[in-house]
C-alpha cells in the first residue's frame, strides 16, 4: 500500500453486492480488503487496524450492528471509523446502528461513487482531528480528563473508552465549558461540513455519553443545543 492510500476492511455479505463498490474505492485510492466473518474481521483489524471498517447490517451469520458495537467498544479499535449499510429504511434500524457507535449509516442501494466520496470526507475529518490533537492533547474539567492522544476519558482513576463519535462530541463540549453548542455547530464539528445528520442522532450520542460519565455534566438547552456544565 502506498502512503497515499487509505485502508478499508469490508465484511462480505450474500445480501449486498460489492463489485462496483470495490472498483470505485480502488479508483479513489483505497486499499480494499475483504473479510469473511466476525472472527476474520477482528483478527485482521487488530493485527493491522484499518482506517475504515465497512459492515453490512444483513450478514450470513450474525448482525452488523452488534459487530459495530463490539468494534467501538474494543480498546484497540474504538477509534477506527465504522460505516454501516442496510437495505432496511426504517428509522429504528438507523437509530440502532448509530446508537451502536457507527460513524455513518447508509441505506442500500447507494451509488459507489457517492460512497467513495463519503468515506474520503470521513478521512478528511480524521486529518483535522490530528491537527487539533497536536494543539491540545489533553482537556481537563473539574471531574474528568479527556486524553485526546489515547482516545480515553479518565474519571475518578477509571479509564472510559468511548466510541469515536461520542469521544469527539464530548471533546468538543469540554473544549469550551459553559458555551452552548448549537446542533449545527455539533454537526459541523463532529460529522463534518455538509453532513446531513438527524437531530435524533445527536440526542442518541448525548444519551450514551451521559450513561457513561454521568447525567449531570451535559446540559440540554431546549431548542438550541447542548453545553458542558462541569
Amino acid at each position: 500500500m502506498s502512503k497515499s492510500e487509505s485502508s478499508i476492511l469490508i465484511v462480505k455479505s450474500p445480501f449486498h453486492s460489492t463489485t462496483s463498490i470495490e472498483k470505485s474505492l480502488v479508483e479513489a485510492g483505497f486499499e480494499v480488503t475483504f473479510v469473511e466473518d466476525h472472527e476474520d474481521l477482528l483478527n485482521q483489524a487488530v493485527a493491522k487496524p484499518p482506517d475504515i471498517i465497512f459492515i453490512p447490517v444483513e450478514l450470513a451469520e450474525g448482525d452488523g450492528i452488534e459487530m459495530c458495537y463490539e468494534i467501538k467498544n474494543h480498546q484497540e479499535l474504538s477509534s477506527v471509523f465504522v460505516v454501516l449499510i442496510s437495505k432496511k429504511k426504517e428509522d429504528f434500524t438507523q437509530i440502532a446502528g448509530l446508537d451502536s457507535g457507527a460513524d455513518d449509516f447508509l441505506v442500500s442501494p447507494v451509488q459507489a461513487r457517492i460512497l467513495a466520496l463519503k468515506l474520503k470526507a470521513l478521512l478528511r475529518r480524521k486529518g483535522n482531528e490530528i491537527g487539533l490533537h497536536n494543539e491540545r492533547d489533553e482537556l481537563r474539567t473539574e471531574d474528568f480528563v479527556i486524553d485526546r492522544e489515547r482516545y480515553v476519558v479518565i474519571q475518578n482513576d477509571r479509564e472510559i473508552y468511548l466510541p469515536k463519535k461520542e469521544f469527539e462530541l464530548l471533546s468538543l463540549l469540554s473544549a469550551k465549558p459553559q458555551k452552548i453548542f448549537t446542533r449545527q455547530e455539533i454537526t459541523h464539528s463532529v460529522w463534518g461540513m455538509g453532513a446531513i445528520v438527524q437531530g435524533r442522532t445527536i440526542d442518541v450520542h448525548i444519551r450514551k455519553i451521559r450513561e457513561k460519565i454521568g447525567k449531570r455534566y451535559i446540559q440540554t438547552i431546549k431548542g438550541v443545543g447542548y453545553r458542558l456544565h462541569a
